[in-house]
């Protein structure tokens, strides 16, 4: 699996305080690996897989990349967490491609 980034920016602060998701997103933070593929989420919605950032966000109990700032959906995921929360596993919902992930 693959992911082609364009740059954006992300000034904006996010108010957490209300949204459910808030714990659930904490899982993500940080920079996950495996044999092909490193990505890195950050608390201001955005995430990198190699030079560029784009918004992500969790709905609907979904994990979902978005290919650029206007919000465009890359790929909509279910994910699992295991492991203590050291492993991440992501099942893309349009063919059930599975990616696994180990937090670096």
């Amino acid at each position: 699996m693959l992911l082609c980034i364009g740059l954006s920016g992300c000034n904006e602060e996010r108010d957490t305080s209300s949204n459910p998701n808030t714990t659930e997103e904490n899982r993500f933070f940080g920079t996950w690996y495996n044999n092909s593929w490193t990505i890195t989420f950050f608390s201001d919605g955005t995430y990198t897989e190699s030079f560029q950032a784009d918004p992500w966000e969790i709905k609907d109990g979904k994990l979902i990349l978005y290919s650029d700032s206007s919000k465009v959906s890359f790929g909509l995921f279910d994910y699992e967490f295991s492991e203590n929360d050291s492993k991440l596993t992501l099942t893309q919902v349009s063919n059930g491609n599975i990616t696994v992930f180990i937090k670096q």
